[in-house]
């Protein structure tokens, strides 16, 4: 039975799966009605059975690779946890090593989690957006907990966390999962409180992603990473007060955090992921280092409300787009290629002697008036300044050896170009 071949027939409430079946996707019966299911004695291949309905799940007693116990569906061949229908009750007996792929994600029947000693561990989104989860307890057997970098845990009421002795992978502190090799911040409790004693070296990966009611946070000294969307999606976050000891900040680590007015980044700080701060349409001013030694595309994308930007030393490849507020922005002499697209405020760019090339630079920029081609631009790409409405003059100081097309498209305004 392959993917899809019952989905969306709604009206589906029960089938009878042949005995000799040995092939079944867990996709399909997706968008039916069934409540229970019965899996025949040499289906081998099944990792998952995508049906919101379904309770029960019986296998056939011979089925030489999965079993049924309780309420937990189990692939005895590699020990893993694969669903589970409604609030789970673990076997004791040692079966479950790993929690498998969104096992317990969106379960909302789950008030206390206490994960059965052998696992090892908790794969891609084991656990997470479990709104009603109030106490976690990590056993003494768990050492890895795995998950996409575009994930986070949101488990925005949890209270309690403990983790059995002689776990040496992680601990618990202040009611915070951390772990031991390198001081990660993994889980943190719903009140958002770090421990400020130096032992956490980084926020890790959305650690606080969701938490709607956070405000303000203080990130102690001592914490030199920020990793990627940590603080994504905090849409009540209004300040960030960040340590000297700062180094990097991941990619959307602060994305969507649409509260934010203000954010003042020490010097020390030298790596910026893509996004950082993409969609915080509140924010009105930044502080950046004076120098950096990586940084990537879109971080203040569709900042809104930013006015001004100065961009710091080292920065090749600037872009900044949807920023309909944003009027000045200063960059440096290490800028080789920059980007505002759809900024429809930008009026003052200074331009760096060291820019070689220009693509859809000002594109849809319609309050800028003029504009100085630097020296060492030689190329200037198709729709460079398409839709600038507003443009009326442009002086080009170098030897342009490169036009595009429609470099200068709509530019309706355009009234002098020295050469």
């Amino acid at each position: 039975i392959k993917a899809g071949t019952f989905s969306g027939f709604t009206a589906l409430k029960s089938i009878d799966l042949p005995e000799n079946l040995t092939s079944l996707r867990g996709d399909a019966f997706y968008g039916t009605s069934i409540k229970k299911l019965y899996i025949p004695k040499n289906v081998t291949d099944l990792y998952w059975i995508a049906c919101e309905t379904l309770v029960t799940l019986e296998i056939h007693p011979d089925n030489p690779r999965y079993r049924c116990v309780g309420n937990c569906f189990i692939d005895m061949e590699t020990k893993t946890l694969l669903q589970v229908f409604g609030k789970p009750t673990f076997p004791t007996d040692g079966s479950i090593e790993v929690f498998g792929e969104g096992v317990l994600w969106g379960n909302e029947e789950i008030t206390e989690l206490i994960i059965p000693e052998g696992v090892t561990h908790l794969w891609n989104n084991a656990i997470g957006d479990n709104p009603n989860l109030k106490k976690l307890h990590i056993p003494s057997t768990l050492v890895e907990i795995d998950y996409p970098i575009e994930s986070y845990f949101d488990l925005r009421n949890l209270e309690v966390i403990t983790v059995a002795a002689g776990n040496k992978t992680y601990y618990a502190k202040d009611n915070c999962l951390i772990k031991k090799d390198n001081g990660t911040l993994m889980i943190v409790n719903k009140y958002g409180k770090i421990p400020t004693d130096g032992s956490i070296k980084s926020i890790g990966y959305g650690t606080f992603a969701g938490f709607k009611d956070l405000k303000s946070i203080v990130i102690p000294e001592g914490v030199v990473s920020i990793e990627s969307g940590a603080f994504s999606s905090c849409s009540s976050l209004e300040s960030v007060s960040f340590p000297e000891s700062l180094e990097s900040i991941g990619s959307y680590a602060f994305g969507g955090c649409t509260s934010l007015k203000k954010i003042d980044i020490g010097d020390n700080v030298k790596h910026f992921g893509t996004e950082v701060f993409v969609g915080c349409t509140a924010l009105e001013e930044v502080s950046l280092p004076k120098e950096v030694e990586y940084w990537t595309w879109g971080i203040f994308d569709s900042c809104k409300s930013l006015k001004r930007i100065v961009v710091p030393y080292g920065v090749k490849d600037f872009d900044i787009r949807r920023c309909t507020s944003l009027t000045e922005v200063v960059l440096p002499e290490t800028v080789t290629h920059a980007a505002f697209n759809d900024c429809t405020s930008l009026r003052t760019v200074i331009l760096p002697e060291s820019m070689r090339s220009m693509y859809d630079m000002f594109f849809g920029c319609t309050s800028l008036e003029e504009i100085v081609l630097p020296s060492g631009l030689i190329r200037i790409y198709s729709e460079a300044f398409y839709n600038c409405t507003s443009l009326k003059k442009i002086t080009i100081e170098g030897d342009i050896t490169e036009i595009g097309a429609e470099a200068f498209g709509m530019c309706t305004e355009l009234a002098s170009v020295s050469l």
